[in-house]
């Protein structure tokens, strides 16, 4: 097996491998370097065609998006939409390896009551883990 691009070998190796096949499965474990870009692995056997695949690595966390089901909310005082946060990177790439606090903030008129796994909370709670919370209308009481 060989290792080109912005990746190495799990022991930070980049010089090619010889990796048993147990069972018709042979397996290798690498990891990014600290730079985006393209990892490309290939792996050999004598006299079959070579495998290769390439994998894509995410910059540094550059950014939080926000996505809602909805933009606009009746005032009915009983309507909810759902607020997602996303860590994204420079490219709009979301980082599935990035953790963090996220701070929801709620303003503009009817911006209402924000909850979070049925507890109301303030318009700056702490909010951790990335997890997915529900903006509800003003005052509704779960």
């Amino acid at each position: 097996m060989s290792i080109t691009g912005e990746g190495t070998w799990e022991d930070g190796t980049t010089a090619d491998k010889q990796v048993t096949a147990n069972c018709g499965i042979a397996v290798a474990r690498i990891k990014p370097t600290t730079t985006a870009g393209q990892i490309i692995i290939t792996a050999r056997a004598g006299g079959l065609n070579n495998g290769v695949i390439s994998l894509t690595t995410n910059n540094a966390p550059a950014k939080v998006v926000l996505t809602t089901v909805s933009i606009v909310l009746p005032n009915d005082n009983t309507s909810t939409t759902l607020i997602t946060g996303y860590i994204k990177d420079k490219d709009g790439n979301t980082v599935t390896a990035a953790s963090g606090t996220f701070v929801f903030s709620l303003s503009g008129i009817g911006s209402g009551t924000l909850w979070v796994g049925g507890v109301q909370v303030s318009s700056r709670e702490t909010i951790q883990n990335g997890e997915t919370y529900n903006a509800e209308s003003r005052n509704k009481v779960r």
